[in-house]
């Protein structure tokens, strides 16, 4: 039996925990399983959807659907450093591959829109913003920053925030959405690899495009440094449309789940609550303006 070694070791939060470990092939396998407070369990592809997303691939890059395990999800990659981890912590020449891994991450988004049939309900992460928005969630420290957030923004945002949330749930021609597919799930590398699986569900494409384009505006503010309009540019490249205010508002929709899952799943901290309170109100102003 193949020894498998741990090269990035247990981390996560409570909504989920990961690992990466050496594979049988010479590769890398991410592992992935619940948080010890996520209710609802891993939305992974059945076999018969597992092999037809396999074969989705662009001349750059391919899908890797989530494997069912015991625990949770098996994914084979082939490095084992994700776009998140290069953005957020590689040096300059590290980061110079990253619009072409986002823009073959964006291409293979298409192909799931365009070719894979819907699963029926919405993404788990879009059930926990519409909870948030609603009523602030489950717990009193969600609730708490429901409430700065909204104090933050103002009434009027408040009610905006939960219109553009309610679109969303309630559009006429959902797809089948990757569901979370932030830069944590692109592997870059000579074939782009896209993971995918844990957080199926039906949603308008938007939600998927939004949801990377948030993803890029939030760690770029984290580690700042050249190329976010380079990384924006490339989503819309690789998707082969321009990302229209329905992404843009999507990704103030993360920004969003992001301050939710954080104190949810983490914990409070004053400061970085006050961070994501200014980062949804920079970002709404830039989705107005047109300067994201």
């Amino acid at each position: 039996m193949t020894r498998r070694t741990v090269v990035v070791p247990e981390y996560g939060t409570r909504w989920q925990r990961q690992l990466v470990r050496t594979g049988p092939d010479g590769g890398y396998e991410l592992l992935r399983w619940p948080g010890p407070d996520r209710r609802t369990p891993f939305r992974a592809p059945d076999a018969a959807l597992r092999a037809r997303l396999a074969r989705v691939a662009t001349p750059g890059g391919g899908l890797v659907p989530a494997r069912p395990s015991p625990a949770g999800s098996v994914y084979p990659v082939q490095h084992w450093r994700s776009a998140a981890d290069i953005l957020l912590t590689g040096a300059a020449p590290a980061r110079v591959g990253l619009a072409g891994a986002l823009r073959e991450a964006a291409r293979l988004l298409a192909e799931v829109h365009r070719n894979a049939p819907p699963l029926s309900g919405p993404p788990p992460a879009l059930r926990r913003l519409t909870a948030f928005l609603h009523d602030g969630g489950r717990t009193e420290t969600t609730r708490l920053a429901a409430a700065t957030l909204c104090q933050g923004v103002g009434i009027a945002v408040w009610a905006r925030l939960r219109d553009w949330c309610a679109e969303l749930a309630d559009d006429p021609d959902p797809v089948l959405a990757h569901g979370a597919p932030g830069l944590a799930a692109i592997v870059p590398g000579q074939r782009v690899q896209l993971l995918l699986g844990d957080d199926l569900g039906a949603a308008p494409a938007a939600f998927d495009l939004g949801w990377l384009l948030g993803e890029v505006v939030e760690l770029s503010r984290a580690r700042p440094g050249p190329g976010r309009p380079e990384l924006i540019e490339a989503i819309a490249e690789g998707y082969g449309t321009a990302l229209d205010h329905r992404v843009g508002r999507m990704a103030v929709l993360r920004i969003v789940l992001h301050l939710h899952d954080f104190v949810a799943y983490i914990g409070w901290h004053a400061d970085e609550v006050g961070n994501y309170v200014d980062l949804v109100t920079d970002t709404i102003e830039g989705v107005h303006s047109g300067q994201l």
